[in-house]
């Protein structure tokens, strides 16, 4: 069950319908197969790819590990039937992984929170994301030095980091690099990243696109 196999109507629930009936013996899926599933017979959970997971270069990657790993874990052993999960990591003392299979939550906000805070991260501060994607990739490197070059010579209210380009470096034919902001938000901080852009419209190039993203759900 994925993507690919859910896009006809009705089709997630007639794959659902038939494991619960026990027509299907085996579901493998993506991560839609982990959450809000009640199947009584369910018994055993196995989870591939934990360590991708682990390890995304972005600071909500440890919160979405704890979650999915958590969830799917738990669609096992749901009836009188006990269950039982098996994980797949090259990383098994990794501690994220050990609050989520000891169900752990308080430990690992304790961590977690930390870890945001010395690093200043939401809640502790705000990130602003600047989104720029372009169909030609030497314009956009230019158009992003462009950016950054206006809002480091205008900064102080600020931490600003260098473009990088992203994870998934395309999408939709279109080349992407991202500028990142850390502040905490105020109206004087709204006012100065608004007047940097009005700025930079001045000399932007229409075969650019850029989009602000505040606090972004992944970076």
């Amino acid at each position: 069950m994925d993507r690919d196999t859910t896009i006809a109507r009705d089709s997630h629930s007639k794959i659902l319908e038939k494991f619960k009936n026990e027509k299907i013996d085996v579901l493998i899926g993506t991560q839609m197969v982990s959450k809000g599933h009640d199947i009584e017979n369910v018994t055993l959970v196995g989870v591939l790819g934990v360590d991708s997971m682990l390890n995304m270069n972005d600071y909500l990657a440890s919160e979405r590990a704890y979650s999915n790993i958590s969830q799917v874990c738990g669609r096992a052993g749901r009836g009188d039937k006990k269950g039982r999960a098996l994980i797949e990591t090259s990383e098994p003392e990794n501690l994220i992984l050990n609050y989520a299979t000891h169900n752990d939550y308080e430990a690992f906000y304790a961590n977690e929170i930390n870890f945001r805070e010395a690093f200043e991260y939401p809640p502790f501060m705000d990130l602003f994301m600047l989104n720029i994607s372009s169909k030609d990739n030497v314009l956009l490197k230019k158009e992003a030095d462009k950016i950054y070059n206006i809002f480091k010579n205008s900064g102080g209210m600020y931490k600003l980091f260098s473009p990088k380009v992203p994870f998934l470096e395309k999408i939709n034919g279109k080349f992407r690099m991202n500028i990142m902001l850390k502040a905490k938000i105020s109206r004087p901080l709204m006012d100065k990243i608004y007047e940097n852009l009005k700025v930079y419209e001045k000399y932007k190039s229409k075969k650019v696109n850029l989009a602000v993203v505040r606090n972004p759900v992944s970076i």
